[in-house]
C-alpha cells in the first residue's frame, strides 16, 4: 500500500515540475524576444517629412505594390508603410521635395512559384 501511496505522490510531483519548466520555459522566451516593430500610417510618415525629413534614413519603393519600406535614423528595424497606388506618386515627389533618396525595387516574384510546387500541376522546361 505504501509504494502506491508514493508512486501516486511521486507522478504528482513530476508532473508539477514539467508543468513548473514549462512555465518558466514559456516566460523566458517571450520576454527575450524583440517587440515587433509595428506599421507606419501614410499620414505619419508624411508629418516626418515635412517636419523632420533629416530623421529619414533611406526608403526603398516597391514597383507596383502598395509597400513603401522606410528606415529611421537612430532605429535597426525598418517600418513598413502600406500606401495605396494613388497615394504613391504624391509620396515620391514629397520624398523628392525634401531631398530624401529612394530606391527603386522591383516587386516580389516569390508568390508566382508557389503555383510551380503545388501538386498536381506539370512545368514543362525546355533545356535547349
Amino acid at each position: 500500500m505504501t509504494i502506491e501511496i508514493s508512486r501516486k505522490y511521486v507522478t504528482t510531483w513530476v508532473v508539477f515540475l514539467i508543468l513548473l519548466f514549462v512555465v518558466v520555459l514559456v516566460f523566458f522566451i517571450t520576454s527575450r524576444s524583440p517587440k515587433p516593430e509595428y506599421a507606419m500610417s501614410v499620414g505619419e510618415l508624411k508629418r516626418i517629412i515635412r517636419e523632420s525629413p533629416t530623421e529619414i534614413n533611406s526608403v526603398i519603393v516597391f514597383d507596383s505594390e502598395p509597400v513603401v519600406v522606410v528606415r529611421l535614423k537612430g532605429k535597426s528595424s525598418a517600418k513598413q508603410v502600406i500606401v495605396p497606388n494613388e497615394q504613391k506618386s504624391e509620396l515620391v515627389k514629397d520624398f523628392q521635395s525634401a531631398r530624401i533618396q529612394i530606391q527603386i525595387a522591383p516587386p516580389d516574384k516569390a508568390d508566382k512559384w508557389i503555383g510551380v510546387r503545388a501538386p498536381g500541376v506539370s512545368v514543362d522546361i525546355d533545356l535547349k
